[in-house]
């Protein structure tokens, strides 16, 4: 959701009349997400389970996010800055000298149970992975 909210409101046109709401509901995830982060920079697999793995599709996309909504001016504050970089930094540790991406969840389906979830397993090189880098390394290379 934080990519595709991202992507969206990079495209939006600035009179439609959803934008306002979109563009509220964008900084209040921001704003969850970045109480989220982990001491290391990644988030983990789920937001509000610290005990799940620290997964890193879903930081290159939350990286993405922040990082796109700073150099759009969407977000101002040095804690946003201060979450993509320590994110960025997180994720890169998770990159192979090949650039395989590591601790990868695998793809999941949707299940009422927490231990559907707890129990997912990480793998290396999944392209979703892999893609949520390169989304970041892009934002992050943007990023002034």
């Amino acid at each position: 959701m934080a990519a595709s909210l991202t992507e969206l409101l990079q495209v939006l046109p600035a009179e439609h009349s959803q934008r306002p709401a979109l563009l509220a509901a964008y900084r209040i995830m921001m704003t969850g997400l970045v109480q989220c982060q982990d001491a290391t920079g990644r988030w983990h697999q789920l937001l509000d389970h610290p005990e799940s793995f620290l997964e890193t599709s879903g930081t290159g996309m939350f990286i993405f996010a922040l990082a796109t909504g700073l150099r759009n001016g969407w977000l101002t504050g040095p804690e946003y800055r201060d979450a993509a970089v320590r994110g960025w930094k997180g994720l890169v540790e998770r990159i192979g000298d090949d650039g395989t991406v590591k601790d990868v969840c695998c793809r999941t389906g949707q299940k009422n149970d927490l231990e559907y979830y707890l129990t997912r397993h990480k793998i290396d090189g999944d392209p979703h992975g892999q893609a949520a880098a390169l989304w970041a390394a892009s934002a992050m290379t943007q990023l002034k």
